[in-house]
């Protein structure tokens, strides 16, 4: 007599196997070893299916014909819809972002940025594994590509893959590189903003470049120290911004090389000449940055006069509670951007800082071609004063005043200028000029730069005198908004309640219904 085989070993071990290979798969760092465990649990079901088919039927048949009309059969049926319905939410054949501000989605700016692309675009990320950095590294990439099938990224780590690390040029890790063709950058800094100005970067092809005026006791773009420029040059550096040294007197050419100028607190003012080529190269439709100190004289006060700008006597000290909890002082005034402007975009709900800055007035005019509108505005707080920080002062006047300024307006059209731009992604020469206009350099030295959010404002500055509006404004989510903090045994925990649980213990009451009917017929 053949010896029966018996199948429920070979289904409980391949049930067994399963949820092991299941459950250690969900451990990070543990390579193939659980998937192929996995594999074996639904080998070894295949097997018990193929081998006990007609069994299976009658079973089937029974089940039917015994507990029909019933819901055995629903709840069954509803217990594996919804193993199903986990197995391919896990893996992300489709995806729906649900959060409020949606937090799995990418902002606007950069899906523009990534519907723009027309050739792949390599984002190569090395962060140590594991590690909370690693984690988030993973999840930006998986945003992108999920938003660009142009997208090509990969997560490295440096420690694992010294040899991938080499090839790129990696000394350590916390690093994403980014290329196109022959361009190539490196982000230091983990968030959406940082990587979607590294594409945009690398799409842009050559650098922008502001030439640093020189000639008048100007500060260098070498010369560190406090009073320093070094902090700024490297920050915009990383913006695929260039700053260079620029004496139009005896170097007028190099103006022809640059997209904007900016002239930070000259000791003496520019001689008439200089002034009639830095006001040509502003209205051949080029950027103009003026970032002075209380007491400076440039020679272009008529000009601003003109233009319906113009600096006021005395300085800004601030005594109310923003400029307190900043720390600084109250000759350090707490100072608003405006959000209605580009520069200020995402800097809404934030402040500057800087030390003796003085006030400016914006004469109104109602000038059709010219755009005004204030840039740093002071808290109601503030007073503007005759003396300065240990001298005896008087108030001038009292209340929230302009301290900074953009201006823009339209200029003669020539026939050199193209409306489509370049080719590789630069701006076209603008039938506008730009002026900024900020009563303090402090702002941009190394003392100050790296206070509160004035970084940002140099930055957005110099996008905005260049001509890049695009680069402003791509952060606008804040992805660690209310996080929900979970501990690993927390993780696991929810996996078997969610994934494991709650479809057994429906199809455990399927079973428990379909035996109570069966033993009452």
């Amino acid at each position: 007599m053949a010896r029966q085989s018996k199948p429920l070993p070979l289904f409980l071990v391949g049930i067994l196997l399963l949820m092991l290979g299941v459950i250690w798969g969900s451990v990070e760092g543990q390579g193939y070893l659980p998937r192929l465990t996995a594999a074996g649990g639904v080998l070894l079901l295949l097997v018990f299916l193929v081998r006990n088919a007609s069994e299976i039927r009658f079973l089937l048949l029974q089940t039917h014909s015994h507990s029909e009309p019933g819901p055995t059969i629903t709840l069954m049926l509803i217990a594996l819809v919804l193993a199903l319905g986990a197995f391919v939410a896990e893996r992300e054949f489709s995806f729906i972002d649900l959060t409020d501000k949606k937090l799995n989605s990418l902002a606007e700016p950069t899906r523009k940025t990534l519907e723009a692309l027309e050739e792949p675009i390599q984002l190569e990320a090395f962060y140590i594994n594991p590690s909370a950095e690693w984690n988030l590294a993973e999840r930006y990439l998986e945003i992108y590509g999920r938003s660009s099938t142009l997208i090509r990224s990969s997560l490295v780590d440096p420690d694992r893959s010294p040899g991938q690390a080499r090839a790129a040029g990696i000394t350590r890790s916390g690093v994403i590189v980014i290329s196109f063709q022959e361009a190539r950058t490196e982000v230091w800094e983990l968030t959406e903003e940082a990587i979607t100005q590294g594409i945009l970067r690398v799409l842009e092809g050559r650098p922008r470049r502001i030439g640093l005026l020189q000639g008048h006791g100007e500060v260098g773009r070498d010369i560190g120290g406090d009073q320093g420029l070094t902090a700024l040059v490297n920050v915009l550096a990383s913006e695929n911004i260039e700053v260079h040294e620029i004496n139009v007197l005896s170097h007028r050419e190099h103006l022809d090389l640059v997209d904007a100028l900016y002239i930070v607190h000259p000791k003496t003012p520019l001689y008439p000449s200089e002034v009639g080529i830095v006001t040509e190269f502003l209205e051949e439709g080029h950027g103009l940055g003026l970032w002075l100190e209380p007491g400076d004289s440039t020679g272009l006060e008529d000009y601003l006069d003109l233009h319906a700008v113009s600096f006021l006597p005395g300085v800004i000290r601030d005594q109310g509670p923003v400029t307190e909890r900043i720390g600084l002082g109250e000759w350090s005034p707490a100072l608003a951007t405006n959000p209605y402007i580009p520069i200020g975009l995402e800097l809404s709900g934030v402040f500057i800082a800087s030390p003796h800055i003085q006030a400016i007035e914006i004469n109104n005019l109602h000038s059709i071609d010219l755009d005004v509108h204030p840039l740093l505005m002071t808290t109601p707080t503030a007073e503007r004063v005759s003396g300065t920080e240990g001298e005896d002062v008087s108030v001038l006047s009292k209340g929230s005043m302009k301290a900074g300024a953009v201006l823009e307006w339209e200029i003669a059209v020539t026939g050199d200028w193209d409306p489509a731009g370049d080719v590789r992604g630069l701006p076209p020469v603008k039938p506008k000029a730009r002026l900024l206009v900020v009563g303090d350099s402090s702002i941009l030295t190394n003392r100050f730069l790296g206070v509160t959010y004035n970084s940002s404002l140099a930055i957005n500055a110099a996008h905005w005198l260049t001509w890049q509006e695009r680069f402003l404004g791509a952060d606008l989510k804040d992805r660690n908004h209310s996080p929900l903090k979970m501990s690993p045994g927390e993780i696991r925990g929810l996996f078997y309640i969610i994934q494991i649980g709650l479809p057994l213990l429906l199809i455990l009451a399927g079973l428990i219904l379909w035996f109570r009917r069966r033993s009452r017929s």
